[in-house]
């Protein structure tokens, strides 16, 4: 050691003993002689104090380490208050830090999860007391999670302050986005590929309705951005849309978490922020058993990572998972804005007489020999080829020619009107000049009758085929006749998804909840809303889907939700005094016990401004009080609404009965409408029908096809009707 060492050490030991000799009235401080084998951490213990108090006191154990002899400083209470070292418990520190001693088997992971913050959170406020991990009896900092928010919060503020003119900004982990008017929670998850689910979570406010200015915090790096941190990026930069054939595709960091578009899965934040973990949220019916099968992971890891699972899984809370190479497909978030619907959904109850049987595609040789020479080109001369294919179910009745005299099944009576009515129409056009040739397949209710009619359909050269009425045949026909435009009349879960001939008339679920949001956009702009419904998956994912279309507000618009249990357990309702706002109540349920004491409780406000927004099955329940509804201004969406008022419909009717003996139904009408509609499409347009179809309001049908990318047509078009004077009257 050289003499300058040997100086600076004499003059710090002396400055020691100086201190001491000044400070010996308090009794605090003491000279401590370092014996063989002792260590920074035991000497602490051994008198109370923390080691980083040890080591700020004492710089030279840094340098050189404890030798035996040595001779240094163990502070008392008034110095470590005076000099306010990192780890010393101040005022100020006690509202910004728990101060934990740890005990045997507790981890920096069982910690964070007991205070509620990240085990990065607690490494970075003990900078100096976690190099060599946790040991039993060390008292280290936890910082309190409001300090966290309140520091979280001010950085976001001094990012965002920074250009407040910027549509985004950035900081080290995030992408700001400030919502803008006419912006929807659909479109910018779309715009930024994130899941609504994902949108949600990093951004809870948003489920009550964006507010114009309000700033939605998203994944800085996503599968097709930029995953820069310069000021100077723009929001063009992020744009999804296609990109230039000549820029190269750029990839995400490999410390990022970038789910798969297939696969939206939050990411975990914090030490579990990377691609080991995700976040799953646990559904009805799940167990530890199935979790284990679907995800390789056992009930003991699944404990380890989330603690609060020892009491058991709760449906709708948040777990970490392990994220496995071999496990199966990785995705908890249903597809809120679905374009697959269950067969569930279908307005046909196939009554499981359906057995799906798939045929063999023929070969592309074939198919091609068959050739369809005489639609390549437009001729409005031509005779046109029509199918029409539903389950008649001719064979259980003696005679199905007279249509006065039997009792139909639900099935032969749905198809017998709706074929009628296309038949009123064909003879409409035929009779303007359009040459029309109908072939008529009873498909019995049945899918082992598919490929005989396929087969006919395609050796009689038909140029359009109307049905058959449930998916599962639509999707059977649609496979075995590529080439021929087919129209799904009656179904709303068909799936149009690869088949771009297929056309969907009946508007499925995600045009529905884009017509509720419509309505309240346009009708009740300045409305509070209450959701009601008691919790299912499908209704939630309903209710999410509806707030995603919301146009945003200056403030926050979605007032409660209303469900199973607090209705149950209240004899009144609750959702704000009656004043000159409107409250708009969306009933989400089909539960008829749940939508009768709904309704009973609302109609008992005898408030004028609450309107009622729910399914038109309300109005075919047993137990539903229709002077309710009317009092509730009811409305709902429905796929077929006739006016009987209009001149046209009525002679319509009368036409109808003269011809067939028998009163146009709602089918029939809806027959009538497709006819006019498709095979006047199709003597305009001819094999260029499907690109040539416009929006339409028929008797009682309206039409507004949208075309899927790489997939066919689905109609977007639902009659919003309200109840006045216990008639239903369109809001159109």
């Amino acid at each position: 050691m050289g003499i300058s060492r040997i100086l600076k050490y004499s003059l710090v030991v002396l400055s020691l003993l100086c201190t001491l000799s000044l400070n010996a009235q308090s009794g605090g401080r003491r000279i401590h002689t370092v014996k063989a084998g002792e260590t920074v951490y035991g000497i602490s213990k051994q008198y109370g104090i923390k080691e980083a108090a040890l080591l700020k006191f004492n710089p030279q154990i840094k340098e050189e380490g404890l030798k035996e002899g040595a001779l240094i400083l163990i502070p008392d209470s008034k110095s470590l208050e005076r000099v306010a070292v990192e780890v010393g418990e101040t005022r100020n520190d006690s509202l910004k830090f728990h101060y934990h001693t740890v005990k045997a088997g507790e981890t920096l992971f069982s910690l964070a999860k007991q205070y509620g913050v990240t085990m990065i959170d607690i490494e970075n406020a003990n900078i100096l007391g976690l190099k060599e991990g946790l040991k039993r009896g060390m008292t280290i900092k936890i910082p309190r999670k409001e300090y966290l928010e309140k520091k979280r919060q001010q950085r976001i503020e001094k990012v965002l302050n920074a250009d407040p003119d910027a549509e985004t900004n950035f900081d080290e982990d995030w992408l700001y986005h400030k919502v803008a008017e006419g912006q929807t929670a659909y479109a910018l998850s779309k715009q930024y590929q994130i899941s609504l689910d994902s949108l949600y979570l990093l951004n809870s406010s948003a489920e009550y309705g964006l507010r114009i200015g309000q700033w939605l915090k998203l994944p800085l790096n996503r599968k097709s951005m930029v995953a820069a941190k310069s000021r100077s990026m723009r929001p063009k930069a992020l744009n999804t849309g296609a990109a230039k054939k000549d820029q190269p595709k750029e990839k995400a960091p490999e410390e990022v978490v970038v789910q798969e578009e297939e696969n939206q899965t939050p990411i975990v934040e914090g030490a579990k922020g990377n691609s080991k973990f995700f976040l799953y949220k646990v559904k009805d019916g799940d167990t530890f058993f199935s979790l284990k099968e679907r995800y390789q992971v056992s009930e003991e890891e699944l404990k380890e990572l989330n603690p609060e699972l020892k009491n058991g899984l709760i449906q709708g809370r948040y777990v970490i998972m392990p994220k496995r190479k071999e496990s199966k497909e990785i995705n908890w978030l249903e597809k809120i804005l679905k374009e697959n619907e269950q067969l569930a959904n279908e307005e046909i109850d196939t009554s499981g007489e359906e057995t799906r049987k798939d045929f063999p595609k023929k070969p592309a040789k074939e198919k091609a020999s068959k050739g369809r020479n005489d639609t390549l080109a437009h001729d409005p001369d031509k005779e046109f080829g029509i199918a029409v294919v539903l389950p008649f179910r001719a064979e259980i009745y003696a005679d199905t020619l007279d249509y006065r005299n039997f009792n139909p099944h639900r099935d032969s009576e749905m198809s017998m009107q709706f074929y009628l009515g296309l038949l009123k129409a064909a003879d409409s056009l035929q009779a303007q000049g359009m040459r029309l040739r109908l072939r008529v397949y009873d498909t019995e209710g049945k899918s082992n009758r598919l490929q005989s009619i396929a087969k006919d359909i395609e050796e009689n050269q038909m140029d359009l085929v109307f049905g058959p009425a449930y998916k599962s045949n639509v999707d059977l026909l649609s496979a075995n006749l590529e080439g021929v435009p087919i129209v799904s009349p009656l179904s709303m879960a068909v799936n149009v998804d690869q088949k771009p001939n297929l056309v969907q008339m009946i508007p499925n679920e995600t045009a529905r909840n884009k017509w509720i949001a419509e309505l309240i956009n346009n009708q009740y702009p300045n409305s509070k809303l209450i959701f009601a419904h008691c919790g299912t998956e499908s209704e939630n994912r309903q209710a999410q889907a509806i707030k995603a279309y919301l146009n945003p507000r200056e403030a926050d618009f979605i007032d409660k939700i209303v469900d199973c249990e607090e209705l149950q357990n209240s004899r009144t309702l609750s959702i704000g005094a009656p004043d000159t706002v409107a409250k708009l109540v969306i009933l989400l349920s089909n539960k008829p016990v749940f939508s009768t004491d709904l309704v009973s409780k609302l109609y008992n406000l005898k408030d004028s401004n609450i309107v009622l927004v729910g399914s038109p099955r309300l109005l075919n329940m047993q137990t539903m009080e229709l002077r309710y509804l009317n009092a509730l201004n009811f409305t709902t969406y429905e796929v077929r609404s006739p006016n009987y008022k209009e001149e046209q419909t009525q002679r319509l009717v009368e036409e109808f009965r003269g011809a067939y003996k028998a009163d146009a139904g709602p089918f029939a009408l809806q027959g009538f409408d497709a006819g006019m509609y498709f095979l006047s499409g199709l003597w305009s347009h001819g094999p260029n029908l499907l690109e040539r179809l416009q929006p339409s309001v028929q008797r009682s049908t309206g039409f507004d096809f949208e075309r899927k990318a790489e997939g066919g047509l689905e109609n977007q078009y639902f009659f919003l009707t309200q109840m006045r004077d216990f008639q239903m009257h369109r809001l159109d």
